[in-house]
Protein backbone atom coordinates (compact mmCIF):
# COMPACT_ATOMS: atom_id res chain seq x y z
CA UNK A 1 0.00 0.00 0.00
CA UNK A 2 1.33 3.39 -0.94
CA UNK A 3 1.84 6.04 1.11
CA UNK A 4 -0.95 8.08 -0.69
CA UNK A 5 -3.13 5.51 -0.09
CA UNK A 6 -2.59 4.93 3.31
CA UNK A 7 -3.41 8.59 4.15
CA UNK A 8 -6.63 8.08 2.47
CA UNK A 9 -7.80 4.66 4.56
CA UNK A 10 -6.48 6.78 7.21
CA UNK A 11 -9.17 9.60 6.64
CA UNK A 12 -11.79 7.52 5.72
CA UNK A 13 -11.97 5.06 9.38
CA UNK A 14 -11.62 8.45 11.01
CA UNK A 15 -14.72 9.33 8.98
CA UNK A 16 -16.31 6.16 9.35
CA UNK A 17 -15.27 5.92 13.47
CA UNK A 18 -17.25 9.74 13.61
CA UNK A 19 -20.71 8.08 11.75
CA UNK A 20 -20.97 5.20 13.92
CA UNK A 21 -20.99 7.17 17.15
CA UNK A 22 -24.34 8.72 17.08
CA UNK A 23 -24.42 9.51 20.92
CA UNK A 24 -21.32 11.18 21.39
CA UNK A 25 -22.22 13.38 17.99
CA UNK A 26 -25.63 14.18 20.00
CA UNK A 27 -24.25 15.16 23.05
CA UNK A 28 -21.96 18.21 21.55
CA UNK A 29 -22.99 21.65 21.71
CA UNK A 30 -21.98 24.96 20.29
CA UNK A 31 -18.43 26.28 22.28
CA UNK A 32 -17.87 29.20 20.18
CA UNK A 33 -18.92 31.65 17.36
CA UNK A 34 -16.44 32.60 14.91
CA UNK A 35 -16.48 35.35 12.89
CA UNK A 36 -15.61 35.80 9.46
CA UNK A 37 -14.11 38.79 7.10
CA UNK A 38 -16.94 40.28 5.35
CA UNK A 39 -21.36 39.47 5.70
CA UNK A 40 -22.16 36.56 3.31
CA UNK A 41 -20.26 33.28 4.04
CA UNK A 42 -21.07 30.68 1.74
CA UNK A 43 -19.37 27.59 2.03
CA UNK A 44 -17.22 25.85 4.30
CA UNK A 45 -14.60 22.82 3.89
CA UNK A 46 -12.04 20.88 6.62
CA UNK A 47 -8.85 19.64 5.97
CA UNK A 48 -8.77 17.05 9.07
CA UNK A 49 -5.13 16.76 8.78
CA UNK A 50 -4.22 20.69 9.49
CA UNK A 51 -7.25 21.19 11.56
CA UNK A 52 -7.95 23.99 9.62
CA UNK A 53 -11.51 25.33 8.11
CA UNK A 54 -11.57 27.71 5.13
CA UNK A 55 -14.88 29.43 4.57
CA UNK A 56 -15.52 31.09 1.03
CA UNK A 57 -17.32 34.32 1.40
CA UNK A 58 -18.57 35.84 -2.15
CA UNK A 59 -20.14 39.10 -0.68
CA UNK A 60 -18.47 42.61 -1.70
CA UNK A 61 -15.62 43.43 0.12
CA UNK A 62 -13.57 47.17 -0.22
CA UNK A 63 -12.93 46.69 -3.91
CA UNK A 64 -16.30 46.26 -4.67
CA UNK A 65 -16.11 43.19 -6.47
CA UNK A 66 -13.92 41.07 -4.79
CA UNK A 67 -14.04 38.04 -1.97
CA UNK A 68 -12.06 36.69 0.79
CA UNK A 69 -11.93 33.29 2.10
CA UNK A 70 -11.43 33.21 5.72
CA UNK A 71 -8.93 30.21 7.67
CA UNK A 72 -9.90 29.36 10.68
CA UNK A 73 -7.11 27.20 13.34
CA UNK A 74 -9.65 24.17 14.67
CA UNK A 75 -7.34 24.47 17.50
CA UNK A 76 -7.40 28.11 18.49
CA UNK A 77 -10.41 29.55 16.53
CA UNK A 78 -8.08 32.27 14.96
CA UNK A 79 -8.38 33.26 11.67
CA UNK A 80 -6.78 34.57 8.89
CA UNK A 81 -8.39 36.16 5.68
CA UNK A 82 -7.34 36.33 1.92
CA UNK A 83 -8.16 37.84 -0.53
CA UNK A 84 -9.17 36.25 -3.84
CA UNK A 85 -10.85 37.05 -6.80
CA UNK A 86 -14.65 37.66 -7.51
CA UNK A 87 -17.63 36.00 -5.85
CA UNK A 88 -15.90 32.90 -4.30
CA UNK A 89 -18.47 30.26 -3.48
CA UNK A 90 -17.86 26.18 -3.67
CA UNK A 91 -14.59 25.02 -2.20
CA UNK A 92 -12.76 21.59 -1.70
CA UNK A 93 -10.10 20.33 -0.05
CA UNK A 94 -6.87 17.63 -1.24
CA UNK A 95 -6.30 16.53 2.20
CA UNK A 96 -3.41 14.51 1.00
CA UNK A 97 -1.50 17.84 -1.25
CA UNK A 98 -3.01 20.37 1.56
CA UNK A 99 -4.32 21.92 -1.55
CA UNK A 100 -7.66 24.01 -1.19
CA UNK A 101 -9.93 24.89 -4.55
CA UNK A 102 -12.28 27.48 -4.61
CA UNK A 103 -14.63 28.36 -7.69
CA UNK A 104 -16.19 31.72 -8.84
CA UNK A 105 -19.92 32.27 -9.42
CA UNK A 106 -18.79 35.22 -11.30
CA UNK A 107 -20.17 34.21 -15.31
CA UNK A 108 -18.33 37.75 -17.03
CA UNK A 109 -14.65 36.96 -16.36
CA UNK A 110 -13.63 33.54 -16.23
CA UNK A 111 -11.89 33.78 -13.59
CA UNK A 112 -10.88 30.16 -12.89
CA UNK A 113 -10.35 28.28 -9.74
CA UNK A 114 -8.09 29.91 -7.00
CA UNK A 115 -5.52 27.48 -5.45
CA UNK A 116 -4.51 27.81 -1.31
CA UNK A 117 -1.28 26.16 -0.76
CA UNK A 118 -2.61 25.30 3.04
CA UNK A 119 1.20 24.78 3.94
CA UNK A 120 2.21 28.85 2.92
CA UNK A 121 -1.47 29.95 2.31
CA UNK A 122 -0.14 30.95 -1.02
CA UNK A 123 -2.68 31.56 -4.53
CA UNK A 124 -2.73 31.08 -7.54
CA UNK A 125 -5.28 30.31 -10.22
CA UNK A 126 -6.29 27.72 -12.66
CA UNK A 127 -7.59 28.93 -15.89
CA UNK A 128 -11.41 26.97 -15.84
CA UNK A 129 -14.89 27.85 -17.16
CA UNK A 130 -16.78 31.05 -15.73
CA UNK A 131 -19.90 30.30 -13.21
CA UNK A 132 -18.37 27.55 -11.05
CA UNK A 133 -21.32 26.09 -8.92
CA UNK A 134 -19.82 22.55 -7.39
CA UNK A 135 -16.10 21.75 -6.85
CA UNK A 136 -15.33 17.96 -5.59
CA UNK A 137 -12.11 16.30 -5.46
CA UNK A 138 -10.67 12.63 -5.50
CA UNK A 139 -7.26 12.61 -3.32
CA UNK A 140 -6.62 9.04 -4.38
CA UNK A 141 -5.80 10.12 -8.04
CA UNK A 142 -5.14 13.87 -7.30
CA UNK A 143 -8.06 14.74 -9.78
CA UNK A 144 -10.51 18.23 -9.08
CA UNK A 145 -14.28 18.03 -10.83
CA UNK A 146 -15.44 21.82 -11.12
CA UNK A 147 -19.16 21.73 -12.54
CA UNK A 148 -20.04 24.69 -13.83
CA UNK A 149 -23.19 26.56 -15.72
CA UNK A 150 -21.36 25.82 -19.28
CA UNK A 151 -23.25 22.16 -18.35
CA UNK A 152 -19.60 20.73 -17.91
CA UNK A 153 -17.42 19.34 -15.14
CA UNK A 154 -14.11 20.31 -15.97
CA UNK A 155 -11.55 17.51 -14.94
CA UNK A 156 -8.33 19.51 -13.36
CA UNK A 157 -5.02 17.70 -13.07
CA UNK A 158 -3.56 18.14 -9.48
CA UNK A 159 -0.39 17.36 -10.50
CA UNK A 160 -0.07 19.49 -14.01
CA UNK A 161 -3.01 21.71 -13.52
CA UNK A 162 -4.30 20.94 -17.43
CA UNK A 163 -7.97 20.74 -17.53
CA UNK A 164 -10.45 18.63 -19.33
CA UNK A 165 -13.77 19.17 -20.12
CA UNK A 166 -16.85 16.40 -19.78
CA UNK A 167 -20.61 17.65 -20.78
CA UNK A 168 -22.84 17.02 -18.52
CA UNK A 169 -26.71 17.79 -18.01
CA UNK A 170 -28.46 20.72 -17.89
CA UNK A 171 -27.36 23.06 -14.49
CA UNK A 172 -25.15 21.08 -12.54
CA UNK A 173 -25.54 21.54 -9.02
CA UNK A 174 -23.25 19.40 -7.15
CA UNK A 175 -20.50 16.97 -7.70
CA UNK A 176 -19.83 14.07 -5.30
CA UNK A 177 -16.77 11.30 -5.71
CA UNK A 178 -16.74 8.02 -4.89
CA UNK A 179 -12.72 7.67 -4.11
CA UNK A 180 -13.73 3.91 -3.71
CA UNK A 181 -15.07 2.97 -7.43
CA UNK A 182 -13.39 6.32 -8.61
CA UNK A 183 -16.81 7.34 -10.40
CA UNK A 184 -17.84 11.20 -10.06
CA UNK A 185 -21.70 12.36 -9.84
CA UNK A 186 -22.85 15.32 -11.18
CA UNK A 187 -26.12 16.30 -10.27
CA UNK A 188 -27.99 18.42 -13.14
CA UNK A 189 -30.92 20.31 -11.72
CA UNK A 190 -32.52 21.44 -14.81
CA UNK A 191 -32.56 17.91 -16.74
CA UNK A 192 -33.75 15.65 -13.64
CA UNK A 193 -30.70 13.64 -14.18
CA UNK A 194 -26.99 12.60 -12.70
CA UNK A 195 -23.93 12.31 -14.70
CA UNK A 196 -21.86 9.23 -13.83
CA UNK A 197 -17.92 10.08 -14.95
CA UNK A 198 -15.98 7.24 -14.90
CA UNK A 199 -12.91 8.70 -13.25
CA UNK A 200 -10.25 6.69 -15.48
CA UNK A 201 -11.48 7.23 -19.08
CA UNK A 202 -14.38 10.61 -18.49
CA UNK A 203 -16.74 8.28 -20.53
CA UNK A 204 -20.18 9.22 -18.85
CA UNK A 205 -23.36 7.37 -18.16
CA UNK A 206 -26.95 9.53 -17.59
CA UNK A 207 -29.06 8.18 -14.64
CA UNK A 208 -32.46 9.77 -14.29
CA UNK A 209 -33.54 10.88 -10.66
CA UNK A 210 -36.91 12.85 -9.55
CA UNK A 211 -37.54 16.45 -10.63
CA UNK A 212 -35.10 19.32 -10.17
CA UNK A 213 -32.44 17.25 -8.25
CA UNK A 214 -30.12 19.55 -6.05
CA UNK A 215 -27.47 17.77 -4.12
CA UNK A 216 -25.77 14.40 -3.86
CA UNK A 217 -23.74 12.30 -1.21
CA UNK A 218 -21.92 9.11 -1.49
CA UNK A 219 -21.50 5.96 1.21
CA UNK A 220 -17.88 4.63 -0.82
CA UNK A 221 -18.94 1.86 2.28
CA UNK A 222 -22.18 0.52 0.00
CA UNK A 223 -21.15 1.99 -2.98
CA UNK A 224 -25.16 3.78 -2.72
CA UNK A 225 -25.59 7.05 -4.08
CA UNK A 226 -28.43 9.78 -2.45
CA UNK A 227 -29.85 12.07 -4.94
CA UNK A 228 -32.30 15.29 -3.15
CA UNK A 229 -34.65 16.43 -5.34
CA UNK A 230 -38.14 18.25 -4.92
CA UNK A 231 -40.37 15.30 -3.82
CA UNK A 232 -37.65 13.15 -1.84
CA UNK A 233 -34.84 11.06 -2.39
CA UNK A 234 -33.21 9.26 -5.03
CA UNK A 235 -30.82 6.22 -4.54
CA UNK A 236 -28.81 5.46 -6.47
CA UNK A 237 -26.65 1.68 -6.62
CA UNK A 238 -22.95 2.11 -7.89
CA UNK A 239 -22.87 -0.74 -9.21
CA UNK A 240 -25.79 -1.30 -11.58
CA UNK A 241 -26.96 2.82 -11.80
CA UNK A 242 -30.60 1.16 -10.52
CA UNK A 243 -32.64 3.49 -8.83
CA UNK A 244 -34.61 4.03 -5.96
CA UNK A 245 -37.30 6.72 -4.61
CA UNK A 246 -37.93 6.92 -0.95
CA UNK A 247 -40.44 10.04 -0.40
CA UNK A 248 -39.63 12.72 2.26
CA UNK A 249 -42.25 14.63 3.68
CA UNK A 250 -41.86 18.37 2.05
CA UNK A 251 -39.28 17.66 -0.46
CA UNK A 252 -35.51 16.82 0.20
CA UNK A 253 -34.26 19.77 -1.07
CA UNK A 254 -30.35 20.14 -0.47
CA UNK A 255 -28.74 16.68 1.04
CA UNK A 256 -26.85 17.76 4.54
CA UNK A 257 -23.48 17.51 3.32
CA UNK A 258 -23.42 19.15 -0.09
CA UNK A 259 -22.23 23.17 0.71
CA UNK A 260 -21.21 23.94 -2.99
CA UNK A 261 -24.26 24.72 -4.89
CA UNK A 262 -24.45 28.37 -5.89
CA UNK A 263 -27.36 30.18 -4.53
CA UNK A 264 -31.02 29.63 -6.40
CA UNK A 265 -32.02 32.91 -6.90
CA UNK A 266 -28.96 34.61 -6.99
CA UNK A 267 -29.50 38.22 -9.02
CA UNK A 268 -27.06 39.07 -11.64
CA UNK A 269 -24.18 41.67 -9.66
CA UNK A 270 -22.82 44.65 -11.69
CA UNK A 271 -19.86 42.46 -11.07
CA UNK A 272 -21.21 39.75 -13.29
CA UNK A 273 -22.03 42.03 -16.54
CA UNK A 274 -19.31 44.94 -16.56
CA UNK A 275 -17.08 44.58 -19.53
Amino acid sequence: MTLLHKKVVCLVVLSAALLILPGRAAAQNVTANVSTTTITPYATAVNPVTNKIYVADHGYVTNGYGGTVTIIDGATNATTSLSVWSEPGPIAINPVTNKVYVGHFDLCCSLGITVIDGATNAISRISANSGSTAIAVNPLTNKIYVASVQNLVQVIDGVTNTTTDVPVGAEPTSVAVNTVTSKIYAVNYLSNDVTVIDGATNITTSVPVGSQPLAAVVNPATNKIYVSDSLGVTIIDGATNMTTSVPVAGGAGRAAESRTTRPRHKEPTEAWVRS
